[in-house]
């Protein structure tokens, strides 16, 4: 299993999960084995990364890419090409980041506060799944 989580800091398991996956300066990819152990952990640059503090839609990001724009696409695409299975972010299910998510066919979870105690918790079966009701009800939480 492949389990994405968008961050600002390069650290690893030690590195805290953001809120912002397309503004993040890394995606920080923790590959699990078939056992259940952790395999592999890399923070992997994020090319689409923008301002973290900029809430306002229309920023520029790195590359002169608006938020929003060409690099939402290009985000997907670059999400996409890491192949997770799994995102674990504050993404809200009412977002477009969090369609764009469930349209590629990833499950979505709240993470906890590092990557590390997230991933554990996943593993563990205690993380929260965010999860869309598609007869219109709206976004809804779920435990897993």
């Amino acid at each position: 299993m492949r389990i994405v989580a968008p961050s600002k800091e390069d650290r690893g398991l030690d590195s805290r999960v953001t809120a912002h996956p397309r503004r993040a300066p890394y995606i920080i990819v923790v590959d699990v084995d078939d056992s259940g152990n952790i395999s592999s952990v890399r923070a992997i640059p994020n090319p689409y990364a923008g301002d973290e503090a900029e809430h306002g839609g229309g920023g520029a990001g790195r590359g002169g890419r608006a938020h929003g724009g060409e690099g939402g696409a290009g985000f997907s695409q670059f999400l996409s090409s890491l192949k997770p299975d799994v995102m674990i972010t504050y993404v809200p299910p009412e977002s477009r980041g969090f369609r764009e998510t469930r349209d590629a066919g990833l499950k979505v979870y709240r993470p906890r506060r590092t990557v590390g105690e997230s991933v554990k918790a996943l593993l563990a079966g205690e993380l929260e799944e965010v999860t869309w009701d598609d007869a219109g009800e709206g976004g809804r939480t779920s435990a897993r």
